[in-house]
């Protein structure tokens, strides 16, 4: 048997730590050598570090990556709860809606 990194576009999968705690994770993927369009599949703080401004820095370098990436626009199904959230960081609801679950899909310009 033999694991494979896709080379283009990768999908990355990332501890958020503080110091050496992990306090959530999140994964993403860029599709830069199609229109730019990039998705975040899970984005997830523990409970007990919320509202403390993890998840806004994490968010922000997860950003500026796609960027560098040459990702032209963000994609994400939030959990209801985490709307507010996204909203703040300059997503705007759309009418489309994810294949995966049916939801209403959110999107940033970057």
């Amino acid at each position: 048997m033999c694991l494979q990194n896709r080379k283009q576009n990768p999908f990355v999968i990332c501890k958020i730590m503080k110091q050496k705690i992990q306090i959530g994770f999140c994964d993403y993927i860029c599709y830069a050598d199609e229109d730019g369009k990039c998705l975040i599949g899970n984005f997830f703080v523990y409970a007990e570090h919320r509202n403390k401004g993890y998840g806004s820095a994490a968010y922000e370098q997860i950003e500026r990556e796609l960027k560098q990436q040459n990702g032209k626009y963000i994609d994400i199904t939030p959990a209801k709860d985490a709307i507010l959230f996204y909203l703040r960081k300059g997503f705007q609801k759309t009418t489309q809606k994810s294949l995966e679950n049916g939801e209403i899909v959110y999107r940033k310009q970057i």
